[in-house]
């Protein structure tokens, strides 16, 4: 009976010291990550459509009601020539009767999903809130993630960045708390 007790005791020590030597790479405590996203609003690359609404084809004249769907690329950083890491993919509603680019009023919801270009391959964050307001920058929740950042959360900052129409293009900034 001592000699399985002395077997025991060593195993547990084992795995206590294996437990305590993991690597710290795997402690993702707080990330800040940045990437643009690239929208078209015209023409036969089309990234942004009208899905449901009355309104012209003009996105900044749409009404209250109106909805959008969207799968823009997201890359490195604010030039074509930028690596492509994933998409920015998801709807937005027009909730404001006032005129949605100049008193807010379009509230979004969209996955941020990390291609093969991207570290984060085959994950995602999900973020939610209002994006056209007039005072810009957007600041959106996440309420989480998944792949790499699952049991993260935090919040995202979105900023439009000097494109020419019909391409928009919008720099993401990623704050986020891990367990």
């Amino acid at each position: 009976m001592a000699r399985s007790s002395v077997t025991l005791t060593y195993i547990t020590i084992m795995l206590l010291c294996i437990c305590c030597l993991a690597p710290p790479a795997m402690a993702k405590k707080n990330l800040h990550l940045t990437y643009y996203g690239f929208e078209t609003r015209a023409g036969p690359n089309t990234t942004l459509l009208l899905a449901a609404g009355a309104g012209q084809s003009n996105i900044s004249e749409m009404g209250f009601g109106s909805i959008f769907v969207f799968d823009n690329v997201l890359r490195t950083g604010s030039t074509n020539t930028s690596k492509v890491v994933g998409h920015n993919r998801g709807t937005a509603v027009a909730t404001s009767v006032e005129p949605i680019f100049t008193t807010g009023g379009l509230y979004m919801t969209a996955d941020h999903i990390f291609g093969e270009g991207s570290k984060y391959n085959g994950s995602r964050l999900t973020v939610i809130g209002t994006v056209a307001d007039a005072y810009p920058p957007y600041t959106l929740l996440i309420p989480g993630g998944l792949g790499y950042f699952f049991g993260c959360s935090g919040y995202a900052s979105s900023n439009p960045v000097p494109a020419t129409p019909p391409l928009y293009v919008f720099k993401w900034d990623f704050y986020l708390k891990c367990k």
